[in-house]
């Protein structure tokens, strides 16, 4: 079941599919378990970075990448989506260069975190069936 599960995710390159193939193999190792949290990061800042860049239009005023000081003085990046007030004392890194370097970086992490799951997932099937040989 887990192989078909696998083979499916391989084949559609969705990434819904892929998740749930990589669910499905982190419940068997502990490599699947790393591969499924690195993947879950990546589509997660992937489409935080598509938002954020769909969003600049909407609050120019507050959606973006902040850099600000925090209350003991490290410097930290903040990427808002626009919802809530800006930080004390932040600045807005990009601007309006969010928008185009946004989509390019989040579509690129989508793409980049798809091609690794399904190279992982490549990668176990051809171990499972070399094992069953």
């Amino acid at each position: 079941m887990t192989d078909a599960a696998l083979a499916r995710a391989e084949v559609s390159r969705s990434p819904f599919q892929i998740l749930a193939g990589l669910f499905r193999r982190a419940s068997l190792s502990v490599a699947g378990f790393v591969v499924l949290v690195s993947s879950l990061v990546g589509y997660f800042l992937g489409v935080a970075f598509i938002l954020c860049a769909l969003l600049k239009p909407i609050h120019p005023q507050s959606a973006g990448l902040w850099s600000f000081r925090d209350s003991s003085g490290d410097l930290q990046l903040s990427l808002r989506l626009g919802f809530g007030s800006t930080p004390a004392g932040g600045r807005d890194v990009l601007g309006w260069w969010i928008v185009p370097v946004g989509l390019l970086v989040g579509f690129g992490l989508m793409i980049l975190t798809t091609r690794f799951a399904t190279w992982c997932l490549r990668l176990y099937r051809r171990s499972r069936a070399s094992q069953r040989v």
